[in-house]
């Protein structure tokens, strides 16, 4: 089992270090607001987000991967997640690849941070995705609280399902 917890920069940390978890290039920020998010890709995020916390919260060491993974670049951060067979696993069953989690989480968490009102100059997103999110917040939000919820409890409190 190889390097798990790249999920912790991308979704659901808070508003005021959700940009500031992982180095973002022009290029990132690019991919990021050119992303159309939809209900059914948005929802398969959001499970791989809990499925992938799931797993890496099992893992002995789920801290300092936490820690190493903040100091990592996005494309450092992509290839940890592709060489760690049960993410890519996971990501398979959500109908995902690593790049698109890695552009569609933080498109997606960034849009419904901004919808609920976040003014953090970190934060940005496309006019359409910040229209789907304030579309879907009362399908989207409950969904992603459960997950951040789950990421919160210590590791071993119900987290290892795997």
């Amino acid at each position: 089992m190889r390097h798990a917890s790249l999920f912790l920069f991308l979704f659901l940390l808070n508003a005021s270090t959700a940009s500031a978890q992982s180095p973002t290039t022009s290029t990132n920020r690019e991919e990021i607001l050119a992303y159309k998010l939809t209900l059914p890709k948005a929802h398969s995020l959001i499970s791989a987000t809990r499925d992938m916390s799931r797993y890496a919260m099992s893992l002995p060491d789920f801290q300092q991967r936490a820690v190493k993974m903040m100091t990592m670049t996005t494309a450092q951060q992509q290839a940890e997640m592709e060489a760690d067979a049960n993410l890519v696993k996971i990501l398979k069953d959500q109908g995902l690849t690593a790049k698109e989690y890695m552009v569609g989480g933080p498109a997606l968490r960034m849009a419904m941070l901004i919808a609920e009102g976040n003014a953090s100059p970190n934060l940005y997103a496309s006019p359409e995705n910040l229209a789907f999110a304030r579309k879907n917040m009362a399908v989207l939000k409950p969904r992603a609280d459960s997950v951040e919820a789950m990421m919160k409890r210590p590791p071993g409190k119900g987290n290892s399902d795997w």
